[in-house]
C-alpha cells in the first residue's frame, strides 16, 4: 500500500505516472497487477487507471474527471457538458468526449465514453479538474449537432434552465467557427432569448449578418420543418410548438 495515497490523489492516472513514482518500469508494472488483483485501483481502458475508495471499493474520481484525462487533449462536450454545468434535467450514461485524438468508445462503470474528434482546443477551460466546453461553446456545438426535433426540443429545454447566455462570446466563437448556416441556426434559436438574457440586437443583427442569404434547412427532416423563418432564411420546426420561458 506504499503508493496507495499518491494514487488516490492523483485519481486517474497512466503507466508513465506509476513508472514516474516509482523509478522503474518493472516495479511499476508490478505495482500496477498487485493493486489491480487487491481492487486498490481500477484498470478504466488500457493504459488508463483510477484510484478506488477502501470504503466502497467505487472509483474516487467522477465520470468526467475520468473522461478529460483519457487523451492529452480530452475535454467534455455537448450535452455532457451541460449536464456538469447543471443544466440537464437528466443523467446520461453516454459521456461525449472531445478530444484532438481519435479513441475507440468504450464502457466503464455503467458509462459509456464516446469520442468526438476536433480540430482544437480552443474555448476549453478546466473546472475543479475537469477539462471542459466553455458554456457559449457548447450552446453553439449542441445548435451545430441537432439532427432531429428531440435534439431541438431538448435543447430549448436546456437554454431555458441557463440563467444567462453571453452574446458577446456567442458571437467571438461563431466567428471562431466561420459557418454561415450556423450564424442562422443560432440566431434564429437565440432570438427566443433575447429578453432576461445577455442577448442584443445587435447580436442577432451579428448573426444575421454573417448567416445564410437563401432558404435553407436546419436539419435534414424537411418533411417535420412546418415554419419558414423568413428573417434567418431558415426552414425549421416550430418553435411556438416548443414551451420557451
Amino acid at each position: 500500500m506504499k503508493y496507495l495515497e499518491q494514487f488516490s490523489l492523483k485519481r486517474v492516472f497512466d503507466f508513465s505516472y506509476v513508472v514516474d513514482i516509482t523509478g522503474n518500469v518493472d516495479l511499476a508494472s508490478g505495482i500496477i497487477q498487485n493493486y489491480l488483483s487487491k481492487d486498490y485501483i481500477k484498470r478504466v481502458k488500457k493504459n488508463l487507471y483510477v484510484a478506488t475508495s477502501l470504503e466502497t471499493g467505487g472509483s474516487i474520481p467522477s465520470k468526467f474527471e475520468i473522461a478529460s484525462n483519457i487523451t492529452n487533449s480530452s475535454f467534455i462536450s455537448y450535452h455532457s457538458a451541460f449536464e456538469f454545468y447543471g443544466y440537464q434535467n437528466q443523467v446520461y450514461n453516454e459521456i461525449y468526449v472531445s478530444s484532438l485524438e481519435q479513441f475507440r468508445p468504450f464502457d466503464f462503470e455503467h458509462n459509456k465514453y464516446v469520442c468526438k474528434r476536433v480540430k482544437d482546443e480552443s474555448f476549453v477551460n478546466t473546472v475543479n479538474g475537469v477539462r471542459i466546453s466553455t458554456i457559449e461553446k457548447t450552446i453553439v456545438d449542441s445548435i451545430d449537432s441537432i439532427k432531429s426535433f428531440d435534439d431541438f426540443e431538448e435543447l430549448f429545454e436546456v437554454l431555458s434552465i441557463i440563467p444567462l447566455i453571453d452574446g458577446s462570446k456567442i458571437l467571438t466563437y461563431l466567428e471562431h467557427v466561420n459557418k454561415r448556416i450556423l450564424f442562422s441556426k443560432t440566431g434564429l434559436i437565440l432570438s427566443f432569448y433575447k429578453d432576461g438574457y445577455n442577448i442584443t440586437k445587435y447580436h442577432l443583427d451579428e448573426m444575421k449578418k454573417n448567416g445564410v442569404n437563401k432558404a435553407s434547412y436546419f436539419t435534414s427532416e424537411k418533411h417535420r420543418l412546418n415554419k419558414y423563418y423568413n428573417e434567418w432564411k431558415l426552414h425549421s420546426y416550430d418553435i411556438s410548438m416548443i414551451k420557451v420561458d
